[in-house]
Order: structure tokens, then sequence, then C-alpha cells
């Protein structure tokens, strides 16, 4: 499990991300302010938690239902924070859902998850279940960088802290049902190319080897030949 710092979580926590649920018998899930990806390079791969909130209105815990807004190219996910594994499951549909008790008042939730990529570049596709009214995506990696259309870059003057390096953020409300492709690159060289050169080398002193072998049989043949 990945456990938040305390000035990590107080930072997010200043931010008023995400899911609003209104009291009442039937509670119903709304859109609140932001959403976050923060994002980190791994050897070809591309590791990240989504962030976002649920706030119970009720005087009471609320069971809910719904899904996640992650990456379709999503190969690993798991509980970050205010989650525990069985509260996370893969539906038949692909979708990734929550299913969980929610206490009142505010809850961070935070979803970890690991995309694969087998270049430095590559892009994640989010289909949202619900509107958001703004998304952030910030890079805790240096190099790596991360674009899409109708994002812009924010400022992240101070938060040195929590180790951001750079970030976008959705310029208008992203609507339900609406696909978003972040295009990110700056990833480190994948292991593909250390077996391809570890290939290469060892067939090249394979061969060395052999052509060695029969130069030196040949040099003893010759000396046996003048005895």
């Amino acid at each position: 499990m990945i456990s938040l710092g305390t000035r990590m979580l107080s930072f997010l926590s200043c931010l008023a991300l995400g899911l609003v649920i209104a009291g009442g018998a039937t509670a119903e899930v709304n859109t609140g302010t932001r959403h976050m990806f923060l994002l980190r390079a791994g050897m070809g791969e591309i590791i990240g938690t989504y962030y976002f909130a649920v706030n119970v209105t009720a005087e009471k815990p609320e069971a809910l239902k719904f899904r996640l807004l992650l990456p379709k190219e999503v190969a690993d996910f798991g509980p970050a924070e205010g989650l525990e594994a069985k509260d996370i499951s893969l539906a038949p549909d692909g979708g990734i859902y929550v299913d969980k008790e929610f206490n009142p008042g505010f809850n961070l939730i935070g979803v970890y998850f690991l995309a694969k990529s087998p270049n430095t570049s590559g892009q994640l596709t989010l289909d949202f279940p619900a509107d958001v009214i703004e998304l952030r995506v910030v890079s805790q990696s240096v190099g790596l960088e991360v674009t899409s259309p109708n994002f812009e870059k924010i400022s992240l003057n101070g938060n040195e802290e929590v180790n951001f390096k750079s970030g976008i953020a959705s310029k208008d409300v992203i609507k339900s049902g609406s696909k978003v492709i972040l295009s990110y690159s700056g990833l480190p060289e994948g292991r593909g190319w250390f077996w391809i050169l570890g290939s290469v080398t060892a067939g090249l002193l394979i061969g060395l080897s052999v052509l060695l072998f029969y130069k030196t049989r040949e040099s003893t043949l010759g000396d046996e030949v003048e005895i």
C-alpha cells in the first residue's frame, strides 16, 4: 500500500478534490471540484496514483458503488489511500469500480495504477464516467512530460516538498462520456534494449571464441607438420 506523507495529505486536502455525495435516503454522486493524477516514470512503465475525494453530507455512513476514472492502458491497480483491496474490483465491462461504505465527512481516496510502455513515450486514455470540473496531471519525475489538448501548464511553485516537477490542468469542465488522451514522454529506456544489447554482445563473444579456437587449432597443426 502507498501511504501519503503529512505534507502531501495536507496539500491534497486543501485542493478539495473530488466527488460530493448528497445526503438523503438515496445518496447521489455529483462531481466536485478537482481530481488529480500523480505520475512517476519507471523502467518501461508509468506509475500513477489517482486522487479524489468523497464528501458524505449525511449523518450516517453511505454505501456507494461507482466507476473509477482510470486509464484504459492500466495493467495493474490497487488501493493507495482510504481504500482496501476488497473495495476495488474489475467489472465484466472492463471498468474498475469502488464499492465501499463511506463515513460522514471528507474522505480522501487514492488508487495506485501501473501502465506498461514499450517505448519512452506513450498515451493514457481516459473515459469520463461523470462530469469533472478540473483534472490536474502532475509529474513527480524529472524529464517526464505530459500534454493533452485543452489542457494548460500550471505553476507548481512552493510545492517542492511534495516533489512536484511539472503539471497541467484542464481548461474547461470535462463532461461525462468525454474521452481525453494524455500523451507522455521522457520514460527511461525499457529492459528490452538491454536484452537486445546483451544478446548481440553474447553472439559476438561466441563468434570471437570460435574464431580464436580455429586459429589456435590451425597454428598447432602447422607446428606438428614442421616437426
